[in-house]
């Protein structure tokens, strides 16, 4: 199994998620994309008062066109000319305080999650986009699935850069780790991005660090892609599965201080 092989990979120690939770997170939004067989923009308008009705069981207000924005150029002998024009991609659908939105584009369905609170719900509200979908356009076919969980963690009143690597384990495979940089108080911003990529799955990971005196801001962004094609009646366990990597990869990325924060006395889930 490629999870498994990528563990294997960076020396992650696999868990069923269901082992442990924390009562803290800190991830400031996530999101779902899912491309279907067949699905158009033009089906998708055809269906809006179906949508309308079905996502407001949800919580979500009637949906607002999308369009996308192009600029024309075209030429003769003395001039250049720019037309503007915008064509209609898709529906827009949001809740109250718009912190969650599903967007349906072209081919793909795309939800956010500003107000992230635990993985059931998000996965509750994807299922139920997809089944009604299946059941308005009888769409059986995903062509891949996608989760992206950014994390957003800042520490305070650190003596020295150095005691970030209490924290972060993940930062101990970047060149900030060494003697790269003699001096590291003096870092203020540094990025690193790697992907590993096998079979049908696609893992890209991304983290900032932002160095402002006594704060240091972490910034790490989890995405997983599932190619697929699966049935819509499969994407359930293949998000679960994803979830799964996104909660031991998290493990493997920090260290005992920072499961001590996350361990807090707060509810939320991961």
């Amino acid at each position: 199994m490629f999870e498994s092989q990528v563990n294997k990979i960076l020396k992650i120690d696999s868990k069923q998620r269901a082992e442990c939770k924390f009562k803290k997170h800190f991830i400031s939004a996530v999101y779902s994309r899912v491309e279907l067989n067949n699905l158009t923009k033009e089906k998708i308008i055809n269906i809006k008062e179906q949508l309308d009705s079905k996502l407001a069981e949800k919580g979500f207000r009637k949906g607002n066109e999308v369009y996308k924005k192009s600029i024309d150029v075209s030429s003769d002998k003395n001039s250049e000319y720019f037309t503007k024009s915008s064509i209609v991609a898709g529906l827009e659908y949001t809740n109250s305080d718009k912190s969650n939105v599903i967007q349906f584009i072209d081919n793909s369905i795309l939800i956010i999650d500003r107000k992230y609170n635990k993985f059931e719900d998000f996965s509750t509200v994807l299922k139920f986009i997809l089944e009604t979908i299946k059941d308005i356009l009888n769409i059986e076919k995903v062509n891949f699935i996608g989760l992206k969980k950014e994390n957003i963690i800042a520490i305070e009143n650190l003596e020295k850069f150095d005691e970030i690597f209490d924290y972060f384990n993940l930062l101990k495979i970047s060149t900030i780790s060494n003697e790269f940089i003699k001096d590291k108080r003096y870092l203020s911003n540094f990025e690193q991005a790697f992907t590993i990529e096998k079979d049908k799955v696609k893992i890209i990971v991304k983290n900032h660090l932002l160095n402002n005196d006594s704060l240091v801001k972490i910034v790490l962004d989890i995405d997983t892609i599932d190619s697929g094609p699966i049935n819509i009646s499969e994407v359930e366990n293949s998000l679960n599965k994803l979830n799964n990597f996104h909660y031991n990869f998290f493990n493997w990325a920090i260290n005992d201080k920072m499961r001590e924060i996350l361990e807090g006395e707060d509810s939320n889930e991961c």
